[in-house]
Order: C-alpha cells, then structure tokens, then sequence
C-alpha cells in the first residue's frame, strides 16, 4: 500500500512539473485548469468556508504545493493567496 502511494505521488508530480512553465502564476494556473475540473472547484475554498470543503487539507494540494515552491520562487503563503483567488472563481467559469 505505501509503495503504491508513493508511485502516485511521484507520478502526480511529474505530471505537475510538465504542465507548469517558467512562471509561477502560469505554472500554478496550469496546475489547478489541469487536474481540477471547475464544477468539482465550486465544492472547494483554501480554508473550507461557506460550507464549502477546506481545499488546503486534500493530499493534490500538498503535492502541488512543493512543486511550485521548488520550480518558481514563491512561498506557501503565495501558492495559497492563489488558490484562494481561483477556487473563489470556479463558479464563474463553469
């Protein structure tokens, strides 16, 4: 079983990696409109308010967070303040 995670979380961050690009905001883009339908977005927030499932706490955003950390210069404070902003969306793009 934990052998079989770990190929998932590898498998999941080399994915990651190729969809990104050189920019942080374009790669963390890429990342979200890649692997996070929109409708499935609308369920979600960074923190989980307004009865909404808190986005922060899923094992994706743990393994999107380090790949955008150690490709582009940006914080765990940075990637979150951009989540916050395209899950606060979703709705408007479904």
């Amino acid at each position: 079983m934990y052998k079989e995670k770990q190929n998932l979380d590898e498998f999941c961050l080399t994915i990651f990696r190729l969809v990104g690009r050189n920019n942080a905001h374009i790669m963390m883009r890429n990342i979200f409109k890649t692997n996070i339908m929109d409708n499935l977005a609308t369920n979600f927030s960074w923190t989980g308010k307004k009865n909404k499932k808190p986005f922060k706490d899923l094992e994706v955003s743990k393994l999107m967070i380090p790949v955008c950390i150690f490709y582009n210069d940006i914080t765990e404070s940075d990637f979150a303040d951009y989540a916050f902003k395209w899950l606060a969306q979703a709705s408007v793009r479904v």
